[in-house]
């Protein structure tokens, strides 16, 4: 399977994209010409390799990501691809076409979960992992019918000025065993495109949340590319601002650094119709991803949020000191805040201190509260930074 073939799509066109694909096939037939080549459809091949000799398939395999990574050319465009493999071997991983078939396929997910080009040969903890996540995926797509997703807030906190800046909305679902986190609820209507159907759910109820919360503070909300593209997206938030009497600038709209970076500047209609109402721009978990920073100063991005991955080594790496630094900095340069999410620890906070970053989020201050239970979370996470429960809470 082709690794950033939809951003070829998206930049280039789809004429392009379909000469991608013509000349992939012909770089992985010449690649590897003594073994059967299929395309399966869309940016998706296999190949029958005769044999029983793993370093022998996994030199091949090594041949075609080789071939593939290579740029290619066309007219003024340039475009790269990458490649992520899954393999299974006949006798080991099954016998049968379709066993064979549903384990290499099982093994590419694997694959395509790490970054770049590289191969996974099947085990079977990925047969395991994928039945969990196929009973997650069942949990959440029944709680988003049913309406019985729950949601929690989680308190973004001005440390220097002992306030609270916004309240992040965590979508979690209850199931059979045990409480689905955010990140996988918001991941796996995502991956499914339901979205939409999150929203009508979710937006009114935490906008009521922010609009009867005892501080005019700001709604967090987690939003998703193809929300951006639609201008029905757009209308859909406004009116709800309006229904409950709160300024568009109690809204901030965060958007993965991934699939903000995926946003061509032209398509972006959506952004900037938002944005001259008033509603704020962040995007979410920042050098998570792979960043294309002169592409910031193409949208009207209003925060910069750092992400839990790179802060979780924060306190005792001084790289990642430095370039929580640098990024701090890309965004004063850039006259964004800066807010980093994910604080786990105490010497995190110190080290986002220390660096100047004073806009924070995370478990060390506040875990994912009910909307009723807000206000008092906020108190605690004040008292945790040394604020005390006195202090006011301003936006």
């Amino acid at each position: 399977d082709l690794d950033g073939f939809k951003q070829v799509n998206e930049r280039l066109g789809h004429p392009i994209g379909d000469r991608v694909i013509t000349r992939v096939g012909f770089r992985l037939r010449t690649a590897a010409p003594d073994h059967f080549l299929a395309r399966f459809g869309g940016d998706e091949f296999a190949m029958i390799v005769d044999g029983d000799d793993t370093e022998k398939l996994l030199e091949i395999v090594g041949r075609l990501i080789e071939a593939v990574d290579t740029p290619a050319q066309f007219g003024e465009s340039v475009a790269q691809v990458g490649l992520a493999a899954g393999m299974a071997i006949r006798g080991v991983h099954g016998n049968t076409a379709d066993a064979l078939m549903r384990a290499a396929d099982l093994a590419l997910l694997s694959a395509k979960r790490r970054h770049g080009s590289n191969a996974v040969m099947f085990d079977a903890s990925q047969a395991e992992a994928a039945a969990a996540r196929a009973a997650l995926e069942s949990s959440v797509e029944a709680a988003l019918r049913s309406g019985s997703i729950e949601m929690m807030f989680q308190p973004v906190i001005n440390a220097q000025r002992g306030s609270l800046m916004a309240l992040e909305l965590r979508p979690m679902v209850r199931s059979d065993s045990g409480m689905i986190d955010a990140e996988q609820v918001l991941q796996i209507i995502t991956q499914r495109g339901r979205s939409e159907g999150l929203h009508k759910l979710a937006l009114p109820a935490a906008l009521s949340t922010v609009a009867s919360h005892p501080a005019p503070v700001a709604l967090w909300y987690h939003v998703v590319e193809a929300d951006l593209a639609n201008p029905a997206f757009a209308v859909q938030v406004l009116a709800q601002l309006a229904a409950h009497n709160l300024a568009p600038s109690r809204l901030i709209l965060a958007v993965a650094e991934a699939d903000l970076m995926t946003v061509e500047p032209g398509n972006a209609e959506v952004i900037r119709q938002l944005r001259k109402q008033g509603v704020r721009l962040a995007i979410d978990d920042f050098g998570d991803g792979v960043s294309h920073l002169s592409r910031l100063s193409h949208f009207p991005i209003d925060i910069i949020a750092l992400g839990p991955t790179l802060l979780s080594s924060l306190a005792h790496d001084p790289a990642v000191a430095g370039i929580v630094a640098g990024a701090a900095g890309v965004g004063r340069a850039l006259d964004m805040q800066v807010v980093a999410k994910g604080v786990a620890s105490a010497d995190i906070m110190t080290a986002l201190r220390d660096i100047g970053v004073t806009l924070v989020a995370g478990d060390f201050l506040s875990p994912p509260v009910a909307g009723d239970r807000t206000a008092a979370a906020v108190s605690v996470a004040l008292a945790s930074l040394g604020g005390g429960q006195s202090r006011p809470l301003l936006n």
